[in-house]
């Protein structure tokens, strides 16, 4: 006897796909998050050094320096990401920081009013572009940066010197 197989219905399987990509893709986007800056409870990042690393940051389209950031961290792991691109030729530094910002009260980012909140920011191979921009798109808009976006992530940027 042969049994007609009922023939699947394509939407449904295709809905119950989609529903099925989105939750994983949910799922992977929280562990990256968790995994970019959720690894500590502090903005030390769980490190015996209490010493703050200071480090400018340029920008490749900016060759005279006027877009120049500073960041700082106590994270180990990512102090010794910095040293690492450091230790390479300027052409060959392929990293960028993606990171919290925040305002500050001045003298912690040259002369921006904002900032890269220590410990809530890493350097990266890509970020989304919605984040990318320049400093000074930044400071011009400083309530949408901060309080709409919360995270600066300048796809030109790479780490161009410690700072003492």
């Amino acid at each position: 006897m042969i049994r007609a197989v009922r023939p699947i219905r394509v939407k449904a399987l295709a809905f119950s796909m989609g529903l099925a990509c989105l939750v994983a893709l949910a799922s992977l986007s929280a562990l990256a998050t968790g995994l970019l800056f959720g690894c500590s409870d502090d903005e030390n990042g769980g490190a015996a050094d209490d010493r703050l690393a200071t480090f400018r940051f340029s920008l490749r389209v900016d060759p005279a320096g006027a877009e120049d950031f500073i960041a700082q961290t106590r994270d180990p792991f990512v102090i010794d990401s910095c040293r690492a691109e450091l230790s390479r030729p300027k052409e060959n530094r392929l990293t960028h920081i993606h990171g919290v910002i925040a305002r500050t009260n001045g003298g912690k980012n040259l002369a921006w009013s904002w900032r890269f909140v220590p410990g809530e920011w890493r350097l990266v191979d890509f970020s989304m572009e919605l984040c990318d921009g320049l400093p000074s798109q930044v400071e011009a808009r400083t309530g949408y940066w901060i309080d709409t976006l919360q995270v600066f992530c300048p796809w030109n940027s790479y780490v161009a010197e410690e700072l003492p």
